[in-house]
């Protein structure tokens, strides 16, 4: 089971419940929100909706608070601004352009 949250600086719709990781493709088109950025709310929605999230993947520009490693699952974070590295987790660089082609 795949959960996936758009998150700026709250959770923006539903969690969404995925089974194949095949529909992550399509779900490009559920995306929402778009306001300020605070990723560190991820970690408060899992907590809220008691996901048992063995990893997290957060998908950002980088520009957010990263809070601290304490107590979190272990994450990746899919950064696209070159140059900016998480403090705590992997960080995995994404070039957009690149990916759109």
């Amino acid at each position: 089971m795949v959960h996936v949250a758009y998150v700026d600086d709250e959770l923006c719709g539903d969690v969404i419940e995925i089974d194949d990781v095949n529909e992550l493709v399509s779900l490009g088109k559920k995306a929402s929100g778009g306001g300020g950025t605070d990723m560190t709310k991820i970690f408060d929605i899992i907590e809220e909706k008691q996901i048992p999230a063995e990893t997290v993947v957060v998908l950002t520009d980088g520009y957010t608070g990263f809070g601290d490693e304490e107590g979190k699952p272990p994450t990746i974070w899919c950064i696209t601004t070159a140059g900016i590295e998480a403090p705590w987790g992997v960080t995995v660089y994404v070039d957009v352009k690149r990916a759109k082609a």
